[in-house]
């Protein structure tokens, strides 16, 4: 199941599913700093930013080579935003 936490709020299947408080996101090497990674939906039409509640997760979606860091979810929304994407989504199914 994922989660998509919006810029207005916080959408799920299951209501009672309580977000992390911190979350591993796919990155890369930035100049200064790592930069977070985003993806493509699984439709193509939307990219957002993938988070997951653990790093065992984020090696079933996207590999054990994927970089990655863990940062508050509030920083990951945070740096969605500054992007112009209109979610994080925790736990994404069907991304690579």
């Amino acid at each position: 199941m994922s989660l998509a936490i919006g810029v207005i709020g916080v959408a799920t299947e299951d209501p009672g599913q309580s977000l992390p408080e911190l979350v591993i996101v796919p990155a890369r090497p930035g100049a200064d700093e790592p930069e977070m990674e985003t993806r493509y939906t699984p439709d193509g039409l939307e990219v957002v930013l993938p988070a997951f509640s653990s790093v065992a997760k984020l090696v079933d979606m996207l590999g054990r080579h994927q970089p990655w860091i863990c940062v508050p979810l509030s920083e990951a929304r945070q740096a969605a935003m500054a992007g112009g994407l209109a979610r994080v989504v925790i736990d994404p199914e069907g991304m690579a």
